[in-house]
Parts: structure tokens; sequence; C-alpha cells
């Protein structure tokens, strides 16, 4: 695999299903969270990448947190 296949792996494909189910506890890193876009009516699926009090930031095509580049 690419480089940036590598870093967004697991990943999730257009013809991918996925269960799921609401909880209400605390999100972590990497966490997949599925939410109504209700403009759109449409689900939207994304994944946790920043936490409360961070700062996330794009430089040179990478992502950081907190200045340092994630992998």
């Amino acid at each position: 695999l690419g480089d940036k296949r590598r870093k967004q792996s697991p990943e999730l494909l257009p013809e991918d299903y996925i269960f799921a189910h609401k909880v209400k506890n605390e999100m972590v890193r990497g966490d997949i969270v599925v939410f109504e876009n209700e403009e759109k009516g449409i689900d939207v699926v994304k994944r946790v990448i920043g936490l409360p009090g961070e700062v996330i930031s794009s430089a040179d095509g990478s992502v950081l947190i907190n200045n340092k580049v994630i992998l």
C-alpha cells in the first residue's frame, strides 16, 4: 500500500457497510463516529483525530496535533 493508505488504515470504502450503536462514552482518538447531517439528510462517518484541548492543523500535506505530526 502507498504511504497515504497505510496512515489511514483501517479505512472505510464507499461500498463498505458498518453497524453502529449509540453510546455516550468519552471518545478516544481513532474512534469512528456516525452522525446525521440534517441539512443534507445523510449520515456522515468520521474518525476522531483531535481531543478536547488539542490544536489540529496541517502543513506540507501532514496533519499535526499540538504541532506534532501524527502517523
